[in-house]
């Protein structure tokens, strides 16, 4: 008996996920490999980026191409590397930037109850920006800027 071919065997290699064993080659498999990554069915990934169920099936199985703001929103949502997602050259992830390291270092000088509030607090936003996603087919980067204003 076959091994299902959409079976992901996860291998983080440089940053990379292999699929049964080999790079992904095309987008809808880079795409499909986040997925799993996360272990998130298509509804669950669908919901971080604004997406229906079977929007993301018809993507992984390659019937329609992801239009640029499906791209900008998956890169956004899970902190996908743009040109991986596009192309497969480079890290699967962005490289953590100065700003995250430093937030983490002083996160870790809290105490336990202040981290606490803190995590609850980051969830809300996480939340709110997950909502402003699914409403809007603009970028978030465009809805944050119309709402500073």
């Amino acid at each position: 008996m076959q091994i299902i071919s959409n079976k992901l065997t996860k291998f983080i290699l440089s940053g990379t996920v292999k699929v049964m064993g080999k790079k992904p080659d095309d987008l809808k498999d880079r795409i499909l490999s986040i997925r799993k990554y996360f272990k998130l069915n298509q509804t669950e990934f669908g919901k971080k980026i604004g997406l229906t169920h079977g929007a993301i099936s018809v993507m992984e199985l390659g019937k329609i191409a992801p239009t640029e703001q499906n791209i900008k929103h998956i890169c956004l949502a899970f902190h996908v590397n743009e040109t991986w997602l596009r192309t497969g050259r480079g890290a699967m992830f962005e490289q953590e930037v100065p700003e995250e390291q430093e937030l983490i270092g002083v996160f870790r000088q809290l105490s336990t109850e202040t981290r606490k509030m803190i995590l609850d607090y980051a969830l809300m936003l996480v939340k709110n920006e997950q909502t402003l996603l699914e409403k809007s087919p603009k970028p978030l980067s465009e809805i944050k800027h119309e709402h500073s204003v």
